[in-house]
């Protein structure tokens, strides 16, 4: 009796000190999905990740300051949200990250994600990475399956950056190459915006999507074309059109080639992060 009684007063123990961990535990993983590196010299940028449940998404975005001068951002989606979702992408974020400071070219770096997924034969993921190059005035992609990102122009025209191959998945036959890279010009002031399925395909009350054009409008009607200001007029709309949250996860992330100048302070423009 005495030493089951020992034990169940380490199990309680135990179950307690779990209770304590839970909440830096999830705004911890919370961090990891929506962090971004300061982005390399000429680019700002701006991110967010709102979670359909608490604050575990399964949307990942991040930057990484290459050695070359350029500046890489992405944009994830697995599939699902909550939690399992959100240790998912927690782990694919990982895996991009290495991949591009390891200098792996973009192919390479979807097809590596892709091989991260070997034991999730029922899950896969979009998945959007750019190389925003301020020298060059170019920014080079590819679009594994992600909704096609918005190209605003200076001047307040919206194009978009098509889709380069599927989504990635553990059992799609997918050699090198599958993934094809593209480059456009990216001007100073031409804002680049990636959002996830949950903003384009999410709902109102009335059951009408938030839809591709109703982004595209709010993009070209910028009084503020910065990537902070972007993302919180997304954000804004998206608010006015009732859409339901609690449906999935909607994340955005925009970035920009900065006129020349003194750099900002921590180098990067992020927007305010809800919860």
């Amino acid at each position: 009796m005495s030493a089951r009684l020992a034990v169940s007063q380490r199990e309680a123990r135990r179950d307690q000190e779990a209770l304590v961990q839970v909440g830096p535990a999830v705004r911890g993983l919370h961090e990891i999905l929506v962090s971004c590196e300061a982005p390399g010299a000429g680019v700002d940028i701006a991110g967010d990740v709102r979670a359909a449940e608490g604050l575990i998404a399964g949307d990942y975005l991040g930057a990484v300051a290459l050695a070359d001068g350029t500046t890489a951002v992405f944009l994830g989606d697995v599939c699902g949200h909550g939690v399992d979702a959100g240790l998912l992408a927690v782990r694919l974020k990982s895996v991009v990250m290495v991949a591009l400071r390891l200098g792996a070219d973009l192919d390479t770096v979807v097809r590596a994600v892709k091989h991260a997924l070997v034991d999730q034969e029922e899950c896969f993921t979009t998945l959007f990475v750019a190389v925003l190059d301020p020298a060059r005035s170019t920014v080079s992609w590819v679009n594994a399956g992600h909704g096609e990102p918005f190209l605003r122009r200076a001047g307040g025209a919206v194009e978009r950056l098509n889709v380069t191959g599927p989504f990635a998945h553990p059992v799609l036959d997918t050699p090198p190459g599958s993934w094809q890279t593209r480059t456009t010009r990216l001007a100073p002031g031409d804002l680049l915006v990636v959002s996830t399925d949950g903003l384009t395909e999410g709902r109102g009350g009335g059951g009408e999507e938030f839809g591709e054009e109703r982004a595209a409008r709010v993009l070209a009607g910028l009084a503020d074309p910065t990537p902070s200001a972007a993302v919180v007029a997304l954000y804004a709309a998206a608010e006015r059109f009732a859409i339901d949250w609690t449906r999935d996860d909607v994340s955005l992330l925009a970035a920009v080639l900065s006129p020349p100048g003194p750099p900002s302070p921590g180098g990067a423009d992020r927007a305010a992060r809800g919860s």
